[in-house]
């Protein structure tokens, strides 16, 4: 070995050492840069995600609120998706037979000189007056059938679920009345006439709380259920948890309230879906 040169064994050694630390450095580097790009893609999903919740608590307070002003008419207008016309009301009539009053003449005895004899006048019978009512043939009984309580889970696309909870009923109308149920529900806003009441059982549900009534035939905002005809009339209720609502939940669908001859009455539904595990 000569003095002043450096051998070849050594130079290939400071030659590797040189492009393992470098390349060290550059392997960090680009760990580092993968890192801050995988945050910034989740802080840009999490913020699309709280701006399209928004959007559809904004979008579904909009169409309560169209709502609430078209259920602000009273029911049993003329207006209807289906035209007919409407039949004319009974009238009772009834049949009073009145039994004449004819006077009766009393003989009375004539005067005997012994003794004087006082004949008791006849008693007159009053007159009888007798009232026959034409019997109503309508049946005002209403009946119901209660075919589905269900619930359902739906994914949201972003890693959460939501909740369906459906009742079907089947009504059938007396032979010669219609009946209305309204299109209404617990959580509609500005109604008057509440159709289904219903109650979330859970722990402090905040979320959004969307229904929907449908049926066959409808007449200003109410399901028309035909004289002598059963219809069907099915009611969905939607939770839509926030990040305050996750955990389990079920419906309670209380009653639900009708008209028959312009009466207001109630049948009681009182049955409880099973539980959904509800995520934001």
């Amino acid at each position: 070995m000569q003095k002043g040169f450096i051998t070849i064994p050594i130079l290939i050694i400071a030659v590797l050492g040189t492009t393992l630390i470098g390349g060290g450095g550059y392997g960090a580097y680009k760990y580092s840069q993968v890192v801050k790009e995988k945050q910034m893609v989740e802080a840009e999903l999490t913020i699309q995600k709280d701006n399209e919740i928004q959007d559809l608590k904004e979008q579904l307070a909009l169409e309560k609120e169209v709502e609430s002003i078209a259920s602000s008419t009273e029911i049993m207008t003329d207006d209807e998706v289906e035209e007919e016309t409407e039949p004319e009301p009974k009238v009772r009539e009834v049949i009073r037979t009145v039994t004449e009053y004819i006077p009766v003449e009393v003989p009375i005895k004539p005067e005997v000189e012994v003794a004087e004899v006082e004949v008791e006048p006849e008693t007159i019978p009053e007159p009888v007056v007798e009232e026959v009512e034409v019997p109503n043939t309508v049946d005002e009984e209403v009946k119901f059938a209660i075919n589905i309580v269900r619930q359902t889970a739906f994914p949201d696309g972003y890693g959460g679920v939501y909740g369906g909870f459906e009742v079907e009923i089947a009504i059938t109308a007396p032979p010669e009345t219609d009946v209305y149920v309204p299109q209404t529900t617990t959580n509609t806003i500005g109604a008057s006439i509440i159709g289904f009441s219903y109650e979330v059982i859970g722990d402090g549900f905040s979320g959004i709380e969307d229904s929907k009534v449908t049926c066959s035939v409808k007449r200003d905002n109410n399901c028309r259920i035909k004289a002598g005809r059963t219809s069907v009339v099915t009611t969905t209720i939607w939770l839509y948890p926030d990040s305050e609502s996750n955990g389990n939940y079920a419906l309670r669908f209380r009653d639900m309230a009708y008209y028959i001859n312009n009466e207001r009455k109630t049948y009681s539904i009182d049955r409880t879906t099973s539980r959904i595990n509800l995520m934001y």
